[in-house]
């Protein structure tokens, strides 16, 4: 097996410094997205019930606490060394509790950008549903919440 050059091996680092700076960009870009939600989300949409049968799937705060449990299991799992923050109790959880808990956890992890998204679209549809609607015009403004994370460039 050939050995790489100095050269090369400095440019893989290089990639590699690329890829995490960019995964550490878009997820900060990624909680700036859920704590939009947060702010702007009617308080009285945070516990209503789903329309349909009674008692059957989750309401706003609780798809809130469900991605914040999601995180601290891969953390637990993948980084077992770091300090988590307490699970969020999703028939008690308040909701400035859950911005803060969520950024907290947000901090810690990189991984979960698909199932975030799958379930922020649960609840803009949930909120829709239940007649709330979110009072931010574009919900995603990438570049805003971009220079708001501290980030001067966009995604690679």
């Amino acid at each position: 097996m050939a050995h790489q050059s100095h050269a090369e091996t400095l440019q893989s680092y290089a990639a590699l410094a690329e890829i995490r700076d960019s995964l550490l960009e878009t997820y900060a870009s990624n909680d700036a997205m859920n704590q939009l939600l947060l702010a702007h989300l009617d308080p009285r949409a945070w516990r209503a019930q789903p329309p349909g049968q009674k008692g059957k799937g989750r309401t706003i705060a609780a798809i809130f606490a469900h991605l914040h449990n999601s995180r601290l299991t891969w953390l637990r799992n993948s980084a077992p060394h770091l300090k988590c923050p307490p699970p969020l109790d999703p028939h008690r959880c308040t909701m400035k509790q859950t911005a803060a808990t969520h950024r907290r956890s947000a901090a810690q992890c990189l991984h979960m950008f698909s199932h975030e998204a799958h379930h922020r679209g649960q609840i803009l549809l949930l909120a829709h549903l239940l007649g709330y609607r979110i009072p931010e015009p574009n919900i995603w403004p990438w570049d805003k919440l971009w220079k708001q994370a501290g980030l001067t460039t966009c995604p690679r």
